[in-house]
């Protein structure tokens, strides 16, 4: 567990998710709300689906990210098949999450997808 629960980099998301989703048989979708200091306020796991998806549904992003009074989120989602490489939908669905959030003043951070060994970022790769 990160100290403090301080998130300065992707890695440290990666760091402190990897156990959590390790061996996951299906994907599982979780969003961490920041305050201004990138101290997570909450972590949740909203959206759980089958081996290859999970349905996103932003309306319930928004709403979370509202209830907790988030200046900022990170998204992440596991591919239990190991491959890290992001599907169409992923990156479809990470620009309308970034989208709807901008409306109400929140910054999309990252959106990482973990994988058994490894992790790929949107920001790292310019996706973001």
């Amino acid at each position: 567990i990160l100290s403090q629960n301080y998130i300065t980099n992707c890695k440290d998301v990666y760091n402190y998710l990897k156990t959590y989703y390790k061996g996951m048989k299906n994907e599982e979708f979780k969003v961490l709300y920041l305050n201004t200091k990138n101290i997570i306020l909450y972590e949740e796991s909203l959206f759980t689906g089958t081996v290859n998806e999970a349905k996103v549904y932003i309306r319930k992003i928004i709403e979370q990210t509202i209830r907790f009074s988030a200046c900022a989120i990170i998204i992440v989602h596991n591919h239990p098949s190991g491959n890290l490489k992001p599907s169409q939908d992923d990156i479809l669905i990470t620009e309308r999450i970034k989208q709807a959030l901008s409306l109400i003043e929140v910054k999309l951070l990252d959106h990482i997808i973990v994988g058994d060994n490894d992790y790929f970022t949107f920001v790292g790769e310019h996706l973001l």
